[in-house]
């Protein structure tokens, strides 16, 4: 009976974990180059370093703290416990689509002003997407290629459970450590026609479960020993453990009843086919190196940089692409300028934490040698309240993104809210 009673509990942990990272992406941007490799990989997913257009090195929750960065979590004064939401709108010449998700929801425990604790979701790569014209790409649906007139469409995508921890050597050094633990799901559906003659629609599905594990080292030194502190920051993330992607390929079927399900009208009959299903252990996963520079200009204002450097330990295909491209390292570079509210200030515009930001970025997933890049600016602003300094964070971003699959460019407008609520247990006591 014990063992009975723990396999329901971990399949029903199993499910709600699943349901999570679904939310994480399920009513995220439809562009076409999430079927491209792993999809489009999220960079920032907390709205201080959003905006900043920075990447969580360096979060601008304030000028020493990044919620996204456990080096930076000793200089923490109170327990913190983070929610964010994103939304926008993306289009093109040919669609228009909003989208919203969850960010980042996170919750932090620095211990004495010497150590912190972590534990978190975020978002990690978007396989939602729809495409109408087969005619320009060659589709590797299943390991066929689909020449013929369909439309392709994907849901889902992955997220990360993580789990951090950091200590202060000294005044002027902090280390920290996250583990993260990918998971996700992603459905892909082709609709064919043109196999048979009138209005004969073949359907074709399959499925992804992803699993994996990263491991994060993070570092943080002042260069300066003042009141108010420049610093350098400095990430390495790469995957650790095994890996596993267990993928379902259904049987394809005439949808002679138009609902794309299959169901006993359709040919053949659901019950006379089966499922084949592939474990597959050999895939890419990326490799990041980041590094980030917060310098104070004067006063509470302070100047951003921040430079990631992304590449893939392996050189397959990822196996849920669906389209035919490569995987190529990738890059983001973002200069930003922050500028610290002053808290004892009585004026309310004062106490505001005001940012700016501009970045470009080199996509990992190419075709022909031509890559997916992305420019754009961001606008922030946090607004603190409370004794214990909760804070409500607003991040807009305007982002160009060209490539491949489009003669003109995709124009992405995203906003993303964030509150913080802050509380004294086990709060780091200060030094005297």
């Amino acid at each position: 009976h014990y063992i009975q009673d723990w396999r329901f509990i971990t399949v029903f942990l199993k499910r709600i974990l699943m349901t999570v990272g679904m939310m994480l992406t399920m009513l995220s941007a439809q562009s076409p180059y999430n079927s491209a490799g792993m999809g489009l990989l999220s960079d920032f997913s907390a709205a201080p370093a959003f905006g900043l257009g920075m990447s969580g090195l360096m979060g601008g929750f304030n000028h020493s703290v990044s919620t996204q960065n456990p080096s930076t979590w000793p200089e923490l004064n109170f327990s913190k416990l983070t929610v964010h939401y994103i939304g926008g709108e993306i289009q093109n010449q040919s669609f228009r689509t909003s989208f919203g998700s969850l960010g980042d929801a996170s919750f932090i425990l620095p211990i004495k002003g010497e150590y912190a604790l972590g534990l978190g979701l975020k978002p990690f790569a978007n396989k939602t997407y729809l495409l109408t014209d087969t005619s320009v790409l060659d589709t590797i649906f299943a390991g066929d290629t689909l020449a013929l007139s369909s439309d392709l469409s994907g849901s889902g995508g992955m997220g990360i459970l993580h789990a951090g921890i950091a200590k202060r050597f000294s005044d002027r050094l902090s280390v920290g450590v996250d583990a993260e633990f990918l998971f996700g799901i992603s459905t892909e559906l082709a609709i064919v026609s043109g196999l048979f003659s009138g209005d004969t629609t073949v359907v074709i599905t399959r499925n992804h479960e992803i699993k994996g594990t990263f491991l994060s080292i993070y570092l943080t030194s002042s260069l300066f020993d003042t009141p108010v502190k420049s610093s350098v920051h400095f990430s390495v993330r790469t995957p650790v453990g095994t890996r596993r992607i267990i993928e379902r390929e259904n049987h394809a079927f005439i949808d002679n009843d138009g609902d794309l399900e299959h169901t006993p009208w359709d040919d053949p009959l659901p019950y006379d086919v089966s499922s084949a299903y592939n474990n597959i252990t050999s895939f890419s996963l990326p490799v990041d190196l980041s590094a980030g520079v917060m310098y104070n200009v004067s006063g509470s204002t302070f100047l951003v940089g921040e430079f990631v450097s992304r590449r893939f330990d392996e050189e397959d295909q990822f196996p849920t692409s669906s389209i035919s491209s490569t995987i190529d390292s990738g890059r983001r570079i973002a200069l930003g300028l922050l500028r610290e509210g002053q808290t004892e200030s009585r004026s309310f515009l004062n106490r505001l934490n005001y940012r700016i930001g501009f970045f470009n970025r080199q996509h990992y997933i190419s075709s022909h040698g031509e890559s997916v890049t992305e420019q754009g600016f961001a606008l922030g602003i946090g607004i603190p309240f409370g004794v214990t300094r909760n804070q409500i964070d607003i991040g807009y971003q305007y982002v160009e993104r060209s490539g491949f699959l489009s003669s003109g460019p995709e124009i992405v407008n995203q906003l993303t809210i964030g509150l913080t609520l802050s509380d004294v247990w086990l709060a780091s006591r200060k030094r005297r």
